[in-house]
């Protein structure tokens, strides 16, 4: 699918060649037949019946070459953590799936209707996969919900809008 995306140009040229292909034939044969006053017996074809097969498959192309250049994919998934640190860091690991190159603009970690950011945030780019480490301040989310075994998911602002992580589960 990358190809498509480096050659939509000529991928689309093709396609209008394509379906411009019996008309063009056509044109040529009798332009050949009109100049070539030749001993040469040319047949009597018509290929413009073929129009009714190249036409429709060079739509398609077209259509699936626009289709693959403008469809935007992102998702992005709960990985793994890390140990927490005694300065009550928990780090976790986030895979991030992205096409075309985007980036992420913020990040949230969401329980319970309540919203935590990374330690030391920095926006970042994503081009086809990328694992990013977060650091969270388990002081501030032990404060904020009572302990035992909580659901939380991520919440990614990208291109001003809102994309949610599956959920899973943690202890506190």
């Amino acid at each position: 699918m990358d190809f498509i995306k480096r050659h939509r140009l000529l991928l689309a040229i093709l396609s209008f060649v394509l379906m411009a292909l019996p008309q063009s034939i056509e044109a040529i044969w009798s332009l050949v037949e009109r100049i070539g006053e030749t001993n040469i017996v040319m047949p009597e074809i018509s290929i413009v019946w073929f129009t009714w097969i190249t036409v429709p498959v060079g739509l398609i192309m077209l259509g699936f070459i626009i289709w693959q250049t403008r469809r935007k994919v992102f998702r992005f998934e709960y990985a793994s953590f890390s140990l927490e640190t005694r300065e009550s860091v928990l780090m976790l690991n986030l895979n991030f799936f992205a096409m075309p190159k985007v980036k992420v603009e913020n990040i949230q970690l969401e329980t319970e209707g309540q919203s935590f950011s990374p330690l030391d945030w920095q926006p970042f780019e994503v081009e086809y996969q990328h694992t990013h480490q977060l650091s969270f301040n388990m002081s501030a989310i032990r404060e904020s919900v009572s302990s035992g075994q909580h659901n939380f998911k991520f919440v990614a602002t990208i291109d001003r809008g809102e994309h949610e992580s599956h959920s899973f589960s943690y202890t506190v």
